[in-house]
């Protein structure tokens, strides 16, 4: 007992050098918080809000190992410092994102009554938008527990979508790309999914599916060489049913692409108005599906300008990320000549720092930022 809540003890010494408005309350602009959740997704968006106070929305979880070693205590220091959570989204329903989100709904020891608003596309709100009749196969179960202190509904699994019905915090709407929100004087708009993503989904059910795995990691050949290859992208139904999103303050946007089909990325930019010549201008981007070869495309990268991209994975799964997609980033025809490109990683690990040899950093103009050793994650400030 001593022994872990020492560790807890460092984890927050840790946050608190490397996040400090979570505890400190100082004015800030916007930062992203890429939390360590293993070989998947776990963010936080951290705001002075347009009423000058702080807000904080949270972006998936990870798997649920990731919810018992780093999500569970930021969501308590959160509460305890009395900040409210004015959003949780569930991009989609794959393990890596779901997981941890489940496994804090599932915890009777924390108190959720601090979050205001839950983004989930569930079976049942599929089912009533297009006027299916609903399966039941289709709902999402809290893991079950044997652990005779919780409640029954809990040992026996409960069901996601009833808990949030409950709470009375559930967004009941599906979530469509196009649509626009306000949370805290930020605008929010989706660039995914779309009617057919969604449709798709419900249609073949894929909980927890993991795709788009790679034979072997790509990062002994060259950049010149990746940048060639042919594009293949993604088609995971999962992934396609995928939230996706556009944040905005003031002249600060950062885009979230959770596990998004970059085809459908595109396109939406290009319905909002955006071109080569007039991209979106970006501070930083979330890549998708942890830098996967298959979700990222010469086209979109035409319609974005950015020089900030964030890749969450451990590396320790299915040789994510590619290389191949960093290198499409690094040769995009549209980046500005002497440009610098930075590639922010939630994790500092041998596999990670074995991508890119310094030679490359040179040559292509890019650098690749990593957590201090020992800190719980990255931020990105802009």
């Amino acid at each position: 007992m001593n022994r872990f809540i020492g560790w807890k003890n460092a984890l927050r010494e840790k946050l608190s050098d490397q996040v400090p408005p979570l505890i400190s309350g100082k004015n800030y602009s916007v930062q992203l918080f890429a939390m360590p959740a293993d070989n998947g997704d776990s963010l936080l968006l951290v705001f002075d809000g347009m009423d000058g106070h702080p807000h904080h929305i949270w972006v998936d979880g990870g798997l649920s190992r990731s919810y018992e070693t780093t999500g569970k205590h930021i969501l308590e220091m959160l509460r305890q410092e009395g900040h409210d959570l004015d959003l949780m989204v569930v991009t989609h329903i794959d393990q890596d994102h779901i997981g941890g989100i489940l496994a804090f709904m599932k915890d009777e020891s924390q108190d959720k009554q601090f979050i205001k608003q839950f983004w989930f596309n569930s079976g049942k709100l599929i089912a009533k938008r297009f006027g299916f009749s609903f399966d039941g196969s289709r709902a999402v179960a809290l893991p079950e527990s044997e652990d005779p202190t919780q409640s029954r509904s809990i040992r026996q699994g409960k069901k996601l979508e009833d808990l949030l019905e409950e709470m009375g915090i559930w967004h009941d709407m599906p979530l469509l790309r196009f649509q626009t929100f306000e949370v805290g004087g930020a605008s929010i708009t989706l660039l995914s999914p779309d009617e057919n993503g969604l449709k798709e989904l419900y249609e073949k059910w894929t909980e927890g599916e993991v795709t788009t795995r790679s034979l072997d990691n790509d990062y002994h050949v060259s950049i010149s060489e990746l940048g060639e290859r042919a594009e293949k992208e993604d088609h995971s139904v999962a992934n396609g049913s995928s939230i996706s999103f556009v944040f905005e303050l003031g002249k600060k946007r950062i885009m979230l692409l959770g596990d998004a089909h970059p085809s459908l990325i595109a396109d939406s930019l290009k319905q909002l108005g955006y071109t080569p010549k007039a991209p979106l201008q970006l501070d930083c981007v979330k890549l998708s599906h942890h830098a996967s070869k298959a979700s990222i495309t010469y086209e979109l990268l035409s319609l974005i300008s950015c020089q900030h991209f964030v890749i969450s994975t451990d590396g320790s799964r299915h040789h994510l990320p590619n290389k191949e997609a960093l290198a499409r980033i690094l040769l995009n025809p549209f980046r500005p000549p002497k440009w610098p490109i930075q590639f922010i990683f939630n994790y500092h690990n041998e596999t990670l720092t074995s991508i890119f040899s310094e030679e490359e950093m040179g040559e292509f103009n890019f650098s690749c930022k990593f957590p201090p050793p020992g800190s719980p994650g990255i931020v990105f400030e802009g």
